[in-house]
């Protein structure tokens, strides 16, 4: 009898596990891009700036994906991935600037929480097409950090 309620149990525990183990695997290829970014990309209209850098910030990792060039604006892709708990990572506190010393201003951003931390996309004004190189900034308090990224215009 005991080994009857310990084996129902066990599969009672299975079944209730399933649906998080279904949503921790597919999470793990899922980009949660906006439709209307994802549309973007597939027809073309998207200059597509792989930055693949990524930057330690206390116990977080913070790792920078890919800037993607729109007509009307330009979009930061990142993930935090949160070591400690504590403190939550302010996207405002980024800033992008081009070789000519132009600051393109911060206009939106969102994220979406995951178990390992966030993904970010972070919209800034439109970038010219003339643009050699980027320099992604960020200053908050005691901790900062820089990226240069090179644009290459043959892709474009």
């Amino acid at each position: 009898m005991g080994k009857i309620i310990r084996r129902t149990l066990i599969i009672v525990c299975l079944f209730i596990l399933i649906p998080d183990i279904i949503y921790m695997v597919t999470e793990a290829f899922s980009r949660d891009l906006p439709r209307e970014i994802r549309e973007k990309m597939n027809s073309g209209e998207t200059f597509i700036i792989d930055v693949d850098e990524e930057v330690k910030l206390d116990q977080d990792i913070i790792e920078f994906e890919q800037i993607l060039m729109l007509e009307d604006e330009t979009l930061l892709l990142f993930e935090v991935h949160n070591n400690e708990p504590g403190w939550s990572f302010p996207a405002t506190a980024l800033s992008i600037k081009d070789d000519k010393g132009n600051n393109y201003t911060y206009r939106s951003g969102s994220s979406s929480g995951k178990k390992w931390g966030s993904i970010h996309f972070s919209n800034y004004d439109a970038l010219p097409n003339d643009v050699q190189n980027l320099v992604i900034d960020f200053s908050w308090f005691d901790r900062s950090f820089r990226i240069e990224v090179p644009v290459d215009q043959e892709d474009r």
